[in-house]
């Protein structure tokens, strides 16, 4: 079974191998190689994911009884959603996950590229030093009883963890037995909504008012205001005038930019 590279909670299940963007579209499916170049660091993700709603909120302690109108029939937990505005952040991963579910990496280590992530605030099962029990959800799903479903996901988790596998898969220690549920921040890593036409360009992230914070990434706050003046942009307006600067006028500067960006390329390059 293959699925995408990401840092959710199903990541702690089961050991996988994961499916990459790159095993179907290549190593370069850019015909602007400067995209192409990006890849070595940023994600496919990072550009081309994009996801409108997420849960702002799953509590564990709280099950929800089946929609009587969902033909699968399964409890849930507690899940509020985020409006869809909510601001998205990126980081270094490197595959691995660390306490807490939080993905693993850093700027210039050769193994980790920029992901996306949505927030995301969650009621966790935990034993009575704080470690988060990953629960069977199979098993949740059919009956409800949390409980049940963390002794069975505890169980299978401490049968397959090993100090080696721990380590490689940057898998926790098996946990202890069912204490108490405690919030904690998190994000997960958007791989869902797959876009080319609305995927960011260069503008997006090389400007005053980008999306990328680059110095939560590593980068220092000299070398941050290089990338952010790359392209010699002005600061994104209200464009839209709707008396607020967000994510509609980013989206109208990068499409009026990029309208005329194959011009501005050709024109630098016979200038050099």
């Amino acid at each position: 079974m293959k699925r995408p590279l990401n840092n959710d909670l199903s990541a702690h299940d089961v050991v996988i191998d994961h499916q990459m963007c790159t095993d179907c579209h290549g190593q370069n499916p850019h015909d602007f190689e400067t995209y192409n170049e990006h890849a070595g660091f940023v994600s496919c993700t990072a550009c081309h994911a994009r996801t409108e709603k997420t849960a702002a909120i799953r509590d564990f302690a709280v099950v929800v009884p089946p929609d009587p109108n969902n033909p699968l029939s399964i409890y849930s937990v507690g899940i509020s959603d985020a409006t869809p505005d909510y601001k998205v952040s990126f980081a270094w991963f490197d595959g691995s996950v660390g306490p807490e579910n939080k993905p693993r990496g850093a700027r210039g280590d050769g193994k980790s590229r920029i992901y996306p992530y949505k927030p995301v605030g969650m009621n966790l099962p935990r034993d009575a030093d704080g470690n988060v029990i990953p629960p069977r959800w199979d098993s949740f799903f059919k009956t409800g009883n949390m409980m049940d479903a963390l002794a069975q996901g505890r169980s299978e988790y401490a049968a397959l963890w090993t100090p080696e596998i721990g380590a490689k898969y940057g898998l926790p220690p098996v946990p202890g037995e069912f204490d108490h549920f405690a919030a904690s921040e998190s994000g997960f890593s958007i791989s869902h909504g797959i876009t080319r036409k609305n995927a960011y360009k260069c503008a997006s992230c090389h400007n005053p008012a980008g999306v990328m914070d680059f110095e939560k990434l590593g980068y220092s706050e000299e070398k941050s205001e290089s990338l952010e003046n790359l392209l010699g942009l002005p600061p994104v307006g209200d464009l839209n005038g709707d008396g607020k600067i967000d994510a509609f006028d980013l989206l109208i500067f990068q499409n009026y930019w990029h309208g005329n960006q194959d011009a501005m390329l050709k024109a630098l390059k016979n200038n050099q």
